[in-house]
């Protein structure tokens, strides 16, 4: 992973989150990636009638666990990043995106230094 410009703290929670998907990466970290979109809430069984979607609930958990993962790996100063994202991608590609800026990363790296 190539992150020109990039503040030292923000590398390392990049690589630290990254790191993190990767050892588990058993567990279906596909919600990240869009590889695997969310699933219809709903579905007709063979009857005709429609029900609760099972894989619906499973990729929506699986979710909130990623997503809690990333919220527990970053700095309070970090979390504004995930104000109004509501899945692991959204948070992970603003994250990305951040972290590659580098006037927020300076402005990260001062407010440690100040802190």
């Amino acid at each position: 992973m190539v992150l020109e410009g990039v503040s030292t703290s923000a590398k390392l929670s990049v690589v630290a989150v990254s790191s993190l998907v990767t050892i588990m990466s058993g567990a279906p970290f596909t919600t990240l990636d869009g590889s695997i979109p969310c699933p219809p809430s709903h579905v007709q069984d063979p009857s005709g009638y429609f029900t609760v979607n099972p894989l619906h609930q499973l990729w929506l958990r699986r979710d909130k666990l990623i997503i809690s993962l990333l919220i527990s790996s970053m700095s309070e100063e970090r979390m504004s990043i995930t104000v109004g994202k509501t899945s692991s991608r959204a948070i992970w590609d603003a994250v990305k995106v951040a972290l590659a800026n580098p006037s927020f990363s300076s402005h990260l790296d001062l407010h440690d230094k100040l802190g």
